[in-house]
């Protein structure tokens, strides 16, 4: 790159064709290795932005789950347990990491007439 701006400079000619001088194309470059530079902090910025919008669902991750088990224990108590049944059924039907419930298996149908097959 420095190489083609250094033989820009050297006629007017070569200037004439590319429609701009060495000074502009120097110009350029110095620009766009300022951007380069703002482009990293904004990188660098991005990725602390992430790093901390991944704490908080982390801190509201760990919230959620004290929240089912304070409900879990309070529920034992008679007192607590018809306000809390809904939520904590709820809770139990979101949760998306807790263990999956195997559905019964059902049995092979007969291709031919599409009952049970008898074994």
């Amino acid at each position: 790159m420095q190489a083609s701006i250094n033989a820009a400079g050297t006629t007017p000619e070569v200037q004439a064709v590319l429609g701009r001088t060495d000074a502009e194309l120097r110009a350029d470059v110095d620009e766009s290795n300022r951007w380069t530079a703002v482009g990293d902090e904004g990188r660098g910025l991005l990725k602390e932005l992430d790093a901390a919008n991944l704490v908080r669902r982390q801190r509201i991750g760990l919230a959620s789950l004290q929240t089912y088990q304070v409900c879990r224990q309070l529920a034992r108590d008679g007192r607590h347990a018809t306000r809390l049944a809904a939520h904590i059924a709820e809770m139990k039907r979101l949760n998306r990491f807790g263990r999956a419930r195997r559905k019964p298996a059902e049995p092979e149908l007969d291709p031919l007439k599409q009952q049970p097959a008898k074994e």
